[in-house]
């Protein structure tokens, strides 16, 4: 059912949340007149309020358009949607009062009638927002062990991992890892003492000196660094931190990267260079390597390695005059110098190569 719901395409989806919604705005209406004045049965109730339930929707429904309820996706909806909901219907029902007052043969409606509905269909919009987004967002085995209580089972959830920083980053990456399979959060850690030892989303925060009691008491394989605004000697700091433990890290995207490239908070990294250097990284001056490298004898010892090899690739594109690279014989070197005979074919002009061996 879940599969069928969530692969038909999306003005068939938008079109079903209306047909939804109008039927919760019809039935908040029903209840609110009959806690009020009583049923008499369901077809007198409709007969004799029936100008009431044909305004009702067509004042509310452009105001749900508004406020971007049918744009949004469900299964992602989060706390704002109450907000959303609550305005649309409110300002659906100023406008149902201004008409209705405008209306020559109009039946009596007492006047607690729309603040009961309103408080109905708000409360009743809302929440199914939230368990369709819940149904759709888990397993069938992982809604009936959270109704029971229980977690699902450890080894069918994905990677345990701990989320270092329980700000705002930290919250948004806990959400959208639950919404997935490959990771399973399992705690948060955080330098803030005011939230150490609470909880976020039933997991424990734990302080960045308890590391190895949560490792421990966890089982988590990964840290996640859910800091983007930190500056690089905060992350190095953080990361020397974390340098005892035998445990992978991995680092949301940075502050900059969110904002201009788009990318998303759940795009998890590697740890790259920028972050353990503990400053800002500085771009080099160009003319300044020319001035040293272009047309000139270079040498580069230790050239089968990871840096030296990125070395003689940034060294050959600036065209020194003559280059000389060595390396202690090995596996790496043939390997070495079989990809740069590759890169030289596409090099022009080509330098006069020297190869050496280290002694």
């Amino acid at each position: 059912m879940r599969e069928l719901l969530t692969g038909l395409s999306r003005p068939v989806k938008r079109g079903l949340l209306l047909a939804f919604d109008i039927s919760i705005m019809l039935l908040s209406l029903w209840l609110a007149i009959v806690i009020r004045q009583g049923s008499k049965g369901l077809i007198d109730d409709i007969n004799s309020n029936f100008l009431i339930f044909i305004l009702i929707p067509l004042s509310t429904v452009p105001h749900c358009i508004h406020r971007g309820l049918y744009r949004s996706i469900v299964r992602y909806s989060g706390a704002e949607v109450i907000g959303s909901v609550a305005r649309a219907t409110l300002y659906g029902l100023a406008t149902f009062v201004a008409v209705y007052f405008l209306l020559p043969d109009k039946p009596p409606v007492p006047r607690s009638v729309p603040i009961i509905y309103w408080a109905l269909a708000t409360a009743i919009m809302a929440g199914a927002r939230f368990v369709i987004s819940w149904l759709l967002g888990n397993s069938i085995q992982n809604i009936f062990f959270r109704v029971a209580g229980f977690e699902r089972p450890q080894s069918s959830r994905g990677l345990p991992v701990a989320i270092y920083g329980a700000g705002s980053a930290g919250r948004q990456l806990e959400a959208a890892l639950q919404n997935g399979s490959k990771f399973r959060p399992v705690a948060f850690i955080d330098d803030d003492e005011s939230l150490q030892t609470s909880t976020i989303s039933k997991l424990k925060v734990y302080a960045s000196t308890d590391i190895k009691k949560l490792l421990k008491q966890t089982g988590a394989e990964e840290i996640l660094l859910a800091i983007p605004s930190a500056s690089p000697s905060t992350k190095k700091q953080i990361i020397a931190r974390l340098e005892p433990f035998d445990i992978h890290v991995r680092t949301v995207p940075g502050m900059e990267e969110i904002a201009l490239e788009g990318v998303q908070i759940q795009q998890l990294r590697e740890v790259a260079v920028a972050d353990i250097l503990g400053r800002e990284v500085i771009p080099p001056e160009p003319k300044l390597l020319e001035k040293c490298i272009s047309g000139k004898s270079v040498m580069v010892t230790g050239a089968g390695g990871s840096i030296g090899s990125e070395l003689c690739r940034q060294i050959l594109l600036l065209k020194p005059n003559d280059w000389y690279y060595s390396r202690t014989p090995s596996i790496t070197f043939t390997k070495f110098t079989v990809n740069w005979k590759i890169f030289l074919i596409i090099s022009s002009p080509l330098p006069k190569l020297f190869p050496c061996w280290d002694q």
